[in-house]
């Protein structure tokens, strides 16, 4: 396995970052959602309702994944972090 960043400060460093941003866009998102919940009068309702916005903030949170993936790996290649 081929290692990204050989500082391992700046490992740490932008892991916490990543991991606060990830976490402040699961509440922001839950906060939103909640606030603007339907009124559901079934249960099937309800597991619609809840799995539809689980799999929205799945899709995104994956998007964004893969996105600072491929961003740290460009700045990899370009040895920006690394000196």
């Amino acid at each position: 396995m081929q290692k990204i960043f050989d500082n391992h400060s700046i490992t740490k460093t932008i892991n916490k970052l990543l991991l606060t941003g990830y976490y402040l866009v699961n509440i922001g998102y839950s906060v939103i959602m909640i606030s603007f919940w339907e009124v559901v009068e079934s249960v099937d309702g309800v597991v619609h309702s809840i799995t539809t916005r689980t799999g929205i903030i799945m899709l995104f949170l994956a998007v964004l994944h893969y996105n600072n993936i491929i961003i740290l790996k460009y700045i990899a290649t370009k040895k920006i972090l690394t000196k």
